[in-house]
């Protein structure tokens, strides 16, 4: 109640400063009036937002837990998480680095806010959601990711075109809802040649199999429910003669958020 008491009276004072200087305006036609009114406007304005907006303290906690690959997940899997650390996250349009421990601090005012995780280091897009800031408190985010293997592939090849189709199929876990990525395709050439297929394009130096668990690429745009059948056909320039099953998979991530406030 006090404070807003003393907001009116702050309020009621400038008001009278203003009008009072209109006045010398108007009567005395003094043009550096003009610029000391406008100054005036402008500390109410700023006053007025100072008084309306209420500032909480936020923290931000990313964690991500690998679940490694497999054909067929239920996607109530869980496992050790480990913190996001070092990864940028940005509320209402400002912008913080995590700590080591994945966690990110923040003093925003209370309201609906859009929130985004950026995503480093794997080629990830962008994740967002909405949050509604009510207190001081923290939000807790956790990714989960799955790479699953594909339930069939078959290669057509296209002598004339100089490449090889594929058409490769995957089964979302059963339940829950998934950000789907781009399929990691590992092959080997007639001449025993390991190639990776990433993103669209074809890795052919400096790769090797442990190598592939990291080339993960996240559509934050593109979501399914689970127990969907995933279908998709790729171009694989010449002529694979072994892609390799358990290194060919199809990244898809679920998050889970949870906020807690404090009041």
């Amino acid at each position: 109640m006090r404070k807003r008491m003393w907001k009116k009276i702050t309020l009621t004072i400038l008001a009278i400063l203003i009008l009072s200087s209109a006045f010398l305006l108007f009567t005395f036609n003094l043009s550096g009036m003009q610029d000391f009114i406008g100054q005036l406007l402008q500390e109410v304005k700023q006053a007025i937002s100072t008084g309306e907006l209420e500032y909480v303290k936020l923290t931000i906690h990313l964690t991500e837990s690998d679940l490694g690959h497999s054909m067929t997940y239920l996607g109530n899997e869980s496992t050790i998480s480990a913190p996001l650390a070092y990864t940028y996250v940005t509320v209402g349009g400002e912008s913080k680095l995590t700590d080591n421990q994945g966690k990110a601090y923040f003093i925003i005012p209370k309201g609906n806010h859009t929130l985004t995780v950026l995503r480093g280091g794997q080629g990830r897009t962008a994740w967002t959601t909405q949050i509604n800031v009510v207190s001081d408190g923290e939000v807790s985010i956790r990714f989960y990711l799955f790479r699953m293997e594909a339930s069939s592939i078959k290669v057509y090849p296209e002598p004339f075109e100089g490449l090889s189709r594929l058409k490769i199929k995957f089964i979302l876990p059963q339940y829950g809802e998934y950000y789907v990525g781009r399929p990691t395709i590992t092959y080997y050439t007639s001449w025993g040649q390991l190639r990776v297929f990433f993103d669209g394009l074809t890795i052919q130096d400096g790769i090797a199999l442990e190598d592939v668990w990291g080339l993960v690429k996240i559509d934050y745009s593109k979501i399914e429910s689970g127990g969907q059948t995933v279908e998709l056909v790729e171009e694989l320039r010449g002529f694979p003669t072994y892609v390799h099953p358990r290194f060919s998979f199809l990244p898809i991530e679920r998050v889970e958020v949870k906020e807690r406030w404090l009041s």
